[in-house]
C-alpha cells in the first residue's frame, strides 16, 4: 500500500550532479548526495562510469561504486589530457579545498590550503595548471580581555553595503579573486585582487589569457551589475601591484583586466571561440537585469559592440556563482554551439552557430541546471528533474533526442510514496 510523502522523505531521496564527461566521452564522473539518516549530514561523494562498457540499466545504478571517500567531494572536472579529474573536498563542515586523483584510481592529493576554500576550478588546455576561485576573508580579531580578566566578543563591522549575499550570508570585506596552481608542483599564485569580486574563470584556446567575470563598476554595491575581462596570464602575482579599487567601467584595473563586455547589464557565463577571437557569453542587456533570469548569448569582441544571438524566447541556463555551478558552454571548432537552455517550462539541450538558427538537440518534458559535454560534442549528460522522478542522470548521444536515463536511485521510494501527477497548461498572452 502506498504512502504519502512526509517530511521525512529527506532522510530517503538521494540525489545526482556535477556532471563531467571526460574529454572522448568514456568516462562520466558525477556526485552522488545523501543525507545521513542518523546526523542528517549531507554526504557527497564522486562515482565514476564507464561509458564503453556495457552501461548498467538505471535500476542498477546504485551498484557503480564510489570512486572518492567524501565526505563532501563535489565539482569533478576532467583535465583536457583524460588523465587526472580535479575536484572540490571539504570536511564535514568548513571549507572545501582543490584536489586532484587519477582515473585510474589513485589516491587523491590535496592541491590547495586556501583558508577561506575553493569554490570554482577550470583546467588549463595544456593540462598543467588549474585557475581556482578562492574565498579571500579578512582575519578576525581575537576576542579581548578586560582587566578583570572578562573575555568579550569582537563586534562585526560593516564598511559597504554590500555586506551580506543570498545564499552565503556575512560577507563583511571578503572577496573572491582568481589563483592559478601549478599541478605538478602545488604552487599557486594570486592572478585577480581588488575590492570586488572574481567569477568564473576560462581558459583561452591557446593558454595565454583568462576571461573571467567580475563586478567592477563604481556603482557595484548597489547595483547588481557584472562584467565580462580578459586578463594575460604571464605576469606578475597580484599582491605585488597596487590595486586600484575607485576606477571607471571600462578602465585598464591595476591586474590589468581587459573589459570586454561592454555595457551588457550582466553576464553569468562564458565561454572562447576555437580560435581565441571572441567571447561567447550568457548575459543580459538589462541596467538592472540579472543574467541569471534574463540573459541571451552574446557574442564579445574588444572594442565592438556586444552582438546577439538569441532572443528572448530561449534563456540560456547559468549557475550562481559559489552556490551553484554553470552548465558547460561550448563553442566547436566547426561552428556548433551548445549549450543548456529552458524555453516554456522545459530545459533542452539547444545548438545554434554564430548567427544560425537555436535547434533543440535533446531534452525536454524536464528541467535542469547541469550539462556536461565531450570534446567533440558528441555526447551530453544532463541533471533531469522530471515530475516523476528529481535528479537523474540523462545520457545523450548522437542524434538521439530521447536520451538514456542512468540512474534511478529514488525508485524504491517513490514507488512506495507516489508524487502528484501535475498537469501541463499553456497561457496565450
Amino acid at each position: 500500500m502506498t504512502q504519502p510523502m512526509a517530511p521525512d522523505l529527506v532522510r530517503h531521496l538521494q540525489s545526482v550532479g556535477d556532471p563531467a564527461l571526460s574529454p572522448d566521452g568514456s568516462l562520466l564522473a558525477f556526485v552522488h548526495s545523501r543525507i545521513d539518516p542518523e546526523t542528517l549530514q549531507s554526504q557527497s561523494r564522486i562515482r565514476l562510469l564507464n561509458l564503453g562498457d556495457t552501461i548498467p540499466a538505471a535500476a542498477d545504478a546504485a551498484a557503480i561504486p564510489d570512486f572518492t571517500a567524501g565526505p563532501r567531494d563535489g565539482l569533478p572536472r576532467f583535465a583536457p589530457d583524460g588523465r587526472t579529474i580535479a575536484f572540490l573536498r571539504g570536511p564535514a563542515s568548513g571549507p572545501k579545498q582543490l584536489w586532484l586523483i587519477g582515473v585510474d584510481g589513485d589516491a587523491a592529493r590535496q592541491l590547495t590550503h586556501q583558508p577561506g576554500g575553493v569554490i570554482d576550478l577550470a583546467w588549463s588546455p595544456d593540462s598543467r595548471r588549474l585557475a581556482y576561485v578562492a574565498d579571500e576573508k579578512p582575519a578576525e580579531p581575537a576576542d579581548s580581555a578586560d582587566s578583570s580578566g572578562t573575555t568579550w566578543p569582537q563586534g562585526s563591522v560593516v564598511r559597504r553595503i554590500r555586506y551580506r549575499y543570498d545564499g552565503l550570508g556575512w560577507r563583511g570585506d571578503a572577496h573572491f579573486h582568481i589563483f592559478l596552481a601549478d599541478v605538478d608542483t602545488g604552487e599557486s599564485r594570486q592572478l585577480t585582487a581588488g575590492d570586488w569580486d572574481d567569477f568564473l574563470p576560462a581558459w583561452s584556446p591557446e593558454g595565454n589569457r583568462l576571461a573571467f567575470v567580475s563586478g567592477r563598476r563604481e556603482d557595484r554595491d548597489v547595483r547588481a551589475m557584472t562584467e565580462a575581462y580578459v586578463v594575460a596570464i604571464d605576469r606578475r602575482p597580484a599582491e605585488e601591484r597596487k590595486v586600484d579599487t575607485a576606477g571607471a567601467a571600462g578602465a585598464d584595473w591595476s591586474d590589468g583586466a581587459e573589459l570586454w563586455s561592454g555595457d551588457l547589464g550582466s553576464v553569468g557565463a562564458l565561454t572562447w571561440s576555437p580560435e581565441g577571437r571572441q567571447l561567447l557569453a550568457a548575459a543580459s542587456p538589462l541596467p538592472g537585469g540579472l543574467g541569471l533570469w534574463q540573459s541571451l548569448l552574446y557574442l564579445l569582441e574588444p572594442g565592438q559592440e556586444p552582438q546577439a544571438l538569441t532572443d528572448d524566447a530561449i534563456r540560456p541556463v547559468v549557475g550562481i556563482p559559489a552556490i551553484s555551478p554553470n552548465p558547460e558552454l561550448a563553442w566547436y571548432a566547426d561552428g556548433r554551439i551548445r549549450f543548456l537552455g529552458e524555453s516554456r517550462g522545459q530545459s533542452w539541450l539547444m545548438e545554434t552557430t554564430a548567427g544560425g538558427p537555436v535547434k533543440r538537440w535533446g531534452g525536454g518534458g524536464m528541467q535542469s541546471a547541469a550539462l556536461a559535454l565531450d570534446a567533440a560534442g558528441d555526447k551530453a549528460a544532463l541533471i533531469a528533474n522530471t515530475p516523476q522522478s528529481p535528479s537523474d542522470l540523462l545520457l545523450l548521444e548522437g542524434v538521439d533526442a530521447a536520451g538514456r536515463v542512468l540512474t534511478d536511485y529514488n525508485r524504491a521510494y517513490l514507488v512506495e510514496h507516489p508524487p502528484a501527477r501535475p498537469e501541463k497548461f499553456t497561457v496565450e498572452r
